[in-house]
């Protein structure tokens, strides 16, 4: 299918749509179910991808919410995106309408999980129905970061890497995080001949901005003010206008790497990007099992991206 649309639109439309199909995710983060308790949600097919592992602070919580407000609850690990890829191709086969709408609560994903939903319909053939998908993200109160830890997987997401051997110098686009370090230690693995730094101001929470600042102080020493974009937490298509707007400039002198290591919209955004632009890739950089779980409760601002694919 092909990807021609993405905007943000007000999340209070949320709850007064009918949906083909809502999917969530079901983690140790209490934020994760608070679209549903908040809204509530109407759809003809529901599904809670639960993690397989790590099943702790708030994910009982969760499994019950979703439970009792009606989704089917399927384990997965969040590393991959197999069983989610399965489930929509079964959906898609049954589906009869003349568009399909669906709401994806992505707050609490993995990146390969909301990456293979892309995929999945970037890859879709012979379907013949208008497609929209709601990326509903529901912003975490601010909680002090960890110490750090070593990454366990740095690496293109599957599906959003080229196969050719590099033949320009890198651009590396960083999505700042507020984990010490981590930023930095990207930057040093990949090595480009230019960086540029997103990162989100104003924030939701006044702490995250001093949190990203303090985290990156020596990235931000090392980078021009002029490679560096800010754009605010509830505003992302002011973010996608920014990056599309960099990376068609870019792709034609450089290999372009997209690391977005900051909240979870602008990797949306950076998946989304490398949709237009198929030279692009996405990486991965996570600690996986590696890093403290953390139970992040939810602000209550809603950010909601609307994309549209079409046969």
């Amino acid at each position: 299918m092909n990807f021609i649309l993405s905007e943000q639109v007000d999340a209070d439309n949320i709850s007064s749509l009918d949906w083909d199909l809502a999917i969530v995710a079901s983690g140790f983060e209490r934020r994760g179910s608070h679209l549903v308790r908040k809204l509530g949600i109407s759809a003809g097919k529901k599904l809670a991808f639960a993690f397989s592992n790590r099943r702790c602070h708030s994910r009982d919580f969760n499994d019950r919410v979703f439970a009792n407000s009606g989704f089917r609850l399927i384990e997965e690990d969040g590393d991959h995106g197999e069983r989610i890829q399965d489930e929509l191709m079964q959906f898609v086969k049954r589906f009869k309408g003349s568009d399909l709408r669906i709401l994806v609560d992505y707050s609490c994903m993995t990146r390969e999980w909301y990456a293979s939903i892309i995929n999945f319909f970037r890859r879709l053939e012979s379907f013949n129905s208008c497609v929209e998908i709601f990326f509903s993200y529901s912003h975490a109160v601010f909680r002090s970061p960890s110490s750090g830890s070593p990454n366990s997987h740095v690496g293109a997401i599957d599906g959003f890497s080229t196969i050719t051997l590099p033949r320009l110098p890198t651009a590396l686009v960083i999505g700042l995080g507020n984990e010490p370090n981590r930023c930095l230690g990207i930057k040093e693995y990949i090595d480009p001949a230019e960086t540029f730094l997103f990162y989100t101001d104003p924030c939701v929470d006044p702490q995250f901005r001093r949190s990203i600042k303090s985290a990156n102080r020596l990235l931000f020493e090392l980078t021009p003010q002029d490679r560096v974009y800010t754009y605010p937490a509830d505003g992302i298509q002011r973010a996608s206008a920014l990056l599309t707007s960099l990376t068609a400039g870019l792709r034609e002198k450089y290999r372009l790497i997209l690391a977005p290591l900051g909240p979870k919209p602008f990797s949306l955004l950076c998946l989304l990007v490398a949709m237009r632009l198929r030279d692009v890739e996405v990486w991965r950089i996570t600690s996986g099992q590696l890093s403290d779980p953390v139970d992040q409760a939810a602000i209550g601002q809603i950010t909601v991206l609307r994309v549209v694919f079409v046969p």
